[in-house]
């Protein structure tokens, strides 16, 4: 099993967002002021009230409701864990009950802002009735200091559980609400003008104060991914690799396998050990056979397991040959008044084996021409048998027919 701690983010916040919302509006009923579309917010101050109950000059009216959200960044959780346990934890700051004596006690119940990163008044109503914690913290045991963290600890139900989101981008939404009188829609007692208050710290007020999620959970194979091949040359290539999820804690192997068969790719193995969260790995391997297919896959290891990219190929480079040499694109021979000739036409400079000891500058010098064809190079061959013994050597040279 492992356990991770989570915090809503500090302001500007990217994806968890910690903070308060509220209607207030004057000469509101019980159910009116409950019901009704937010009005105000505040996501950005060192503590905030997360249960307040404000009421109105006018006899058994109501004018201000306030309810808490928190937001925890949660991706690090695999979608293959099984979570197991979990508890909310807030840190009071200060608590009042202005003559109302309706000891106001606060649980947890889902929530669901429209924006990860900031609240907004309209996420007054967007939060649940089903409680994320089997028992209220009462009014009189919510702890509070000014000085030191005083904890006020949710332990999350199988409900609850359900609600804490895994896998990537996964964002757990948590709201704070009164349980006796807002939830259970019971108007508290009335008397005019006085306010009771639950208030407690936001992540901005740092270190141990923040609100946090701890939740534990079972760890699960690391996820990987195989990426193509880079750098690839007849005998080497480097291999590359991704950790898209640690499986819940970091890795302490990743690596590499390769063969020439998916069921050989164990033949070649290369790991490293350490401590790896989710990233880019690569390894650079020798030794390859050149135009030889590999198939090869990249690895990590926790303690669940290994997990195992998927398998893909890559193919050395072929080796060609380097030297210059006059390719020979075409031989005629001629016999003309018992003089024989035979001609030969040359194309482009290429590679090859076999070169003869020669000038290639002089040969690429000696360009064929449509009008006539290129003949022996007295200044190349000094003899006609000079250059078929030339002819020969290259596999270029093509016999006279019989009677010529």
């Amino acid at each position: 099993m492992a356990e991770l701690t989570f915090y809503p983010e500090a302001h500007p916040e990217t994806s968890s967002v910690d903070g308060n919302v509220s209607h207030v509006e004057a000469d509101l009923t019980w159910s009116a002021l409950r019901n009704a579309a937010g009005t105000a917010f505040e996501d950005t101050g060192e503590f905030f009230n997360c249960v307040n109950i404000t009421s109105d000059p006018t006899e058994n009216t109501w004018q201000r409701i306030v309810r808490g959200i928190l937001l925890f960044d949660t991706s690090l959780i695999s979608n293959r864990a099984t979570i197991t346990a979990a508890i909310l934890t807030l840190y009071g700051r200060d608590k009042s009950d202005q003559g109302l004596g309706i000891t106001p006690n606060i649980n947890i119940y889902s929530s669901n802002p429209e924006s990860n990163n900031e609240l907004r008044a309209g996420d007054y109503d967007s939060l649940g009735v089903i409680p994320m914690c089997d028992t209220p913290i009462t009014y009189a045991n919510f702890a509070v200091s000014t000085t030191i963290p005083q904890a006020n600890a949710f332990v999350i139900n199988a409900w609850g559980l359900l609600g804490i989101k895994k896998g990537i981008g996964a964002v757990t939404k948590i709201g704070t609400k009164n349980a006796s009188y807002d939830v259970a829609s019971v108007p508290p007692t009335w008397a005019s003008g006085i306010s009771a208050t639950l208030q407690i710290y936001a992540t901005e007020k740092g270190g141990s104060f923040r609100p946090k999620l701890v939740v534990t959970f079972s760890i699960v194979i690391p996820l990987v991914n195989t990426d193509t091949a880079t750098d690839i040359t007849s005998t080497t290539a480097t291999l590359n690799g991704e950790i898209t999820h640690a499986g819940g804690e970091d890795c302490d192997e990743r690596g590499f396998n390769w063969g020439l068969t998916p069921s050989t790719v164990t033949d070649n193995d290369w790991t490293e050990s350490g401590s790896f969260a989710a990233g880019t790995f690569s390894h650079g391997i020798t030794g390859l056979v050149a135009d030889a297919t590999y198939y090869f896959r990249a690895k990590a290891h926790n303690s669940a397991g290994w997990g195992y990219g998927r398998l893909l190929t890559l193919q050395g480079a072929s080796v060609y040959p380097t030297d210059l040499i006059t390719r020979v694109t075409s031989i005629t021979h001629r016999y003309d008044r018992g003089v024989y000739n035979m001609e030969l036409g040359l194309g482009d400079v290429t590679a090859g084996f076999g070169v003869p000891e020669v000038d290639t500058e002089v040969k690429k010098s000696y360009e064929p021409k449509e009008e006539e064809p290129l003949r022996i190079f007295p200044d190349i061959f000094p003899t006609q048998e000079a250059y078929i013994e030339w002819l020969k050597s290259i596999g270029a040279f093509i016999p006279p027919a019989p009677g010529m």
